[in-house]
């Protein structure tokens, strides 16, 4: 069944607005080390934990003692019914980690639920990589999760890892060859306080992937001007500047008034002789 998210509806999202803000600050956060890189460099698979079916009318508390551990996400169900989970969390060894504290907090039935990721964007490059931007021993995403619901399009691209001492968050999967959507990370991660963000690797390649070339923007080049218009004929010319010489001598004699082929009879007439 496809998911359909409408993640952090109104009394979910109160619950981020009220919380308090964790001790994950800039001077706490911190990037990971070269152990901690190599513990969390093999994650093949996403995972959501399902903390279960209810029925429409959760209160305005409902999941209150989760919300450091993830985001939470809301599922309508084809029975009317609504799919509550947490999430997102990279690799099942953090994924039960996370899963061991929800049922210490009450939620006894809560499970892994894998989530559908092929880690290849619609150009066919592989993801590899994910924008980091903190590093923490306590995990509360409560903070996040509110600056987050300020703009839906990252509900679903926050990640959480555990390297077997620290808590990393980072936001989308994605390949430093051809990933537009990562400036907007960095601005989240610059406006959140985190100035020591960086790409880090999650998964390797495919052994042989050879990634696509990324296609070059070609600037068009200026069209060349339309050739001038032929110029008009010099009898065209003569006849526009008022010197057509091509008139006739009759036409001239007629426009001075001194037709000079007027006939001896035509002039006898007009003074009066025959």
């Amino acid at each position: 069944m496809k998911k359909i998210y409408f993640a952090l509806f109104a009394m979910l999202l109160s619950g981020f607005v009220h919380a308090q803000t964790p001790a994950t600050t800039k001077s706490t956060a911190k990037p990971a080390t070269k152990s901690n890189k190599a513990a969390i460099k093999n994650v093949n698979s996403i995972y959501d934990i399902r903390l279960g079916a209810y029925s429409k009318g959760l209160s305005d508390n409902a999941f209150d003692n989760l919300k450091d551990l993830g985001l939470l996400k809301v599922i309508n169900n084809e029975d009317g019914m609504l799919l509550v989970y947490l999430g997102s969390y990279m690799g099942k060894q953090t994924a039960n980690k996370i899963l061991a504290t929800v049922k210490s907090r009450g939620y006894k039935t809560a499970y892994l639920e894998a989530v559908k990721t092929d880690f290849i964007n619609a150009q066919g490059v592989e993801l590899t990589h994910t924008y980091q931007f903190c590093s923490v021993k306590r995990l509360d995403v409560r903070r996040i999760g509110n600056l987050i619901a300020q703009d839906v399009s990252l509900l679903d691209k926050l990640y959480i890892s555990f390297d077997g001492s620290h808590y990393q968050m980072s936001l989308g999967l994605v390949s430093p060859a051809f990933s537009p959507e990562i400036p907007k990370y960095q601005e989240f991660a610059a406006s959140a306080g985190f100035a020591d963000a960086f790409m880090r690797t999650f998964r390797p390649a495919t052994v042989g992937y050879v990634p696509p070339a990324v296609p070059e923007v070609v600037k068009e080049e200026p069209k060349p001007a339309p050739a001038p218009t032929p110029s008009p004929t010099s009898a065209k010319d003569d006849k526009m500047n008022g010197t057509n010489t091509t008139n006739t001598a009759a036409k001239t004699d007629k426009m001075n008034g001194t037709n000079t082929t007027t006939t001896a009879a035509k002039t006898n007439k007009m003074n009066g002789g025959k």
